[in-house]
């Protein structure tokens, strides 16, 4: 635990990660990085300066969620921001990043004026809110080290993937075996 408020950035991630990666370097290492990313209340998930989209530039969208969805798009714009600096941290050493979001967000998408966690009792809601991106970033010595684990990845680009299935999905990218 950290100690991070909710008004903290999710740069401030940043160096604890790289601190993490500069001092662990015996054996294999997992690290889980729980970030804000961008849910609602998106203005608040940036700083100001990351502030690149007004709400001029949706102009073709009702009056009522030009402001909602530039924020939201600072907001995606900042948490891919912080996800590249993580990867590019990563890619000093032998290692595989995985990255996707808890939920995704309805937003607008099933009424106009709805935005916000998937709704359950709407099917179209329920899929947007489930249906998430998933990203792999394999570094080169990895993909050097595992051709196998790396082609299988490659061969699964596109292909559903559901994160109950994560643990058996992470040993085994991992190279790892569980023992009993």
């Amino acid at each position: 635990n950290l100690g991070l408020a909710k008004k903290d950035y999710d740069e401030i991630l940043l160096p604890v990660f790289c601190s993490l990666l500069n001092t662990h370097t015996r054996g294999n290492s997992v690290y889980f990085i729980h970030m804000m990313g961008s849910h609602v209340q998106y203005a608040n998930r940036y700083p100001e300066v990351w502030d690149f989209y007004k709400e001029d530039d949706y102009a073709s969208f009702p009056e009522n969620q030009r402001k909602i969805l530039s924020a939201y798009d600072n907001s995606i714009r900042y948490n891919d921001s912080v996800v590249f600096s993580l990867i590019e941290m990563a890619k000093a050493k032998e290692s595989i990043v995985l990255y996707f979001p808890d939920h995704g967000q309805d937003i607008f998408q099933t009424d106009p004026l709805y935005c916000g966690h998937a709704r359950n009792f709407d099917n179209q809601s329920y899929e947007i809110g489930t249906s998430i991106p998933f990203l792999i970033y394999c570094t080169a010595s990895y993909r050097e080290k595992f051709p196998e684990i790396y082609n299988t990845l490659v061969s699964m680009n596109d292909q559903p993937f559901n994160t109950s299935d994560f643990i058996p999905f992470l040993l085994q990218t991992c190279n790892l075996t569980v023992s009993e």
